[in-house]
């Protein structure tokens, strides 16, 4: 297995400072993880770590178009399909295809329920509805310009959301 840290990736984006340390830990980790199956190269770019391999590589599939198209403009290099998805691109790619006009999540919820046949009884949805979305799209209420965002109590035992805890009657950690 090759994992590279590149430089270069953390200079072209920004990210949060602790985005930043989790993936660099994260990868780290794995690399120490593996151990000897594992080559861990630390370089200014991923091309550059690249040419340091000479036999052939599989590549899990990338997450961004920019890398896909990287990766597949690439030597010696297979892109492996992506994993954590039901459905294929191909069978995506069809249906987008298919549509005309706009693409909606309800459509396509609906398609690969009926296409992987989950949450289907014979050819119905189970539970009669293939999609909640309209309860879930309920709009801010009205004048509302800003909506509070609930931030977490500072000590460090409460997991309470504020304003139900802070210095209120409601914290549930001791006042000491």
């Amino acid at each position: 297995m090759l994992l590279i840290e590149s430089k270069a990736v953390f200079r072209r984006r920004a990210f949060h400072r602790q985005k930043a340390h989790l993936i660099l830990s994260a990868l780290r980790h794995r690399a120490a993880e593996l151990g000897d199956q594992a080559i861990f190269l630390r370089t200014e770019t991923y091309r550059e770590g690249l040419r340091k391999v000479r036999e052939p590589l599989d590549v899990c599939h990338p997450t961004s178009r920019a890398a896909l198209e990287f990766v597949r403009g690439l030597d010696r290099v297979t892109v492996l399909p992506p994993r954590g998805f039901v459905t294929a691109l191909d069978d995506f790619a069809r249906w987008a295809d298919a549509k005309r006009g706009a693409l909606r999540m309800e459509a396509f919820y609906r398609f690969a329920r009926e296409h992987h046949r989950v949450l289907v009884d014979s050819d119905d949805p189970v539970g009669g509805r293939w999609s909640l979305d309209v309860e879930n799209r309920r709009p801010p209420p009205k004048g509302t310009e800003r909506l509070e965002t609930p931030t977490r109590c500072r000590r460090t035992a409460c997991r309470t959301s504020w304003p139900t805890c802070a210095t209120t009657a409601g914290c549930t950690t001791s006042r000491g």
